[in-house]
């Protein structure tokens, strides 16, 4: 993503000329949804206001569920999975499987650790804060807000825009700015908030690459854990 002011006048000055079908906010929540079902694996850019290493990184994304589920966010049917490589050298793996969830970590040359699903960074909304780098299932929560809260946000503007993964539906938050772009088969292609997401500095996503197909190493852990941890029952 370029500047946050030049995102939003990106997608301003495409509104007016956009031309295709007629999107609505339901309809990208949809859209989204859908994009959150099945098989398939991504890869991010994450990147904050500023460019130090802290704020930048990378992560995989993958997910396998039955056509028309999700297994996000647990205790569903399925797997999902992330593997998110900061810049300043953390390197955090999370698998979940159902009801059970496995994590390994380390940090540049240092040796893996392994947890029973308890990340050592977790604390308060642990949980929230540990999957936040599920970049579809983060970027979704915060559209589904947006959509049930509408009458609260400012003005919403939506639009069809290009992109290399083809046309993309995007939604704009004018205040507070926010911005959702999704690819035609619902995957997120650009998220944008103008703050960051809980416990870190992360304020936008890029797409890099998407595919229908989740490699069984986007599963496999390069730790060895020391347990699995059950999820508690939605409460």
């Amino acid at each position: 993503l370029a500047g946050n002011g030049m995102v939003a006048r990106t997608i301003l000055c495409s509104l007016g000329a956009a031309s295709g079908p007629v999107v609505t906010p339901a309809s990208v929540l949809a859209l989204a949804k859908a994009g959150m079902e099945g098989t398939y694996s991504a890869v991010y850019k994450f990147s904050g206001p500023t460019s130090s290493t802290e704020n930048n990184a990378t992560v995989i994304v993958a997910q396998r569920a039955p056509a028309g589920a999700t297994a996000w966010p647990g205790g569903k049917r399925g797997e999902w999975a992330y593997r998110l490589t900061a810049a300043h050298g953390e390197v955090v793996e999370w698998v979940e499987r159902g009801t059970t969830v496995e994590d390994c970590w380390h940090w540049r040359s240092t040796k893996w650790r392994c947890s029973a699903g308890n990340y050592p960074g977790d604390v308060s909304i642990g949980y929230t804060i540990a999957t936040e780098p599920f970049l579809p299932g983060t970027a979704y929560s915060f559209l589904s807000f947006v959509i049930d809260g509408i009458s609260s946000h400012g003005a919403l503007a939506v639009s069809t825009e290009r992109s290399s993964f083809g046309p993309l539906t995007c939604l704009l938050v004018k205040d507070p700015a926010e911005i959702y772009c999704l690819t035609r088969n619902g995957h997120f292609a650009t998220f944008f908030i103008s703050e960051g997401m809980v416990g870190t500095a992360w304020t936008k996503a890029r797409l890099v690459s998407v595919q229908q197909v989740a490699p069984a190493s986007d599963f496999s852990l390069s730790g060895v854990p020391r347990g699995q941890f059950e999820l508690p029952p939605p409460g």
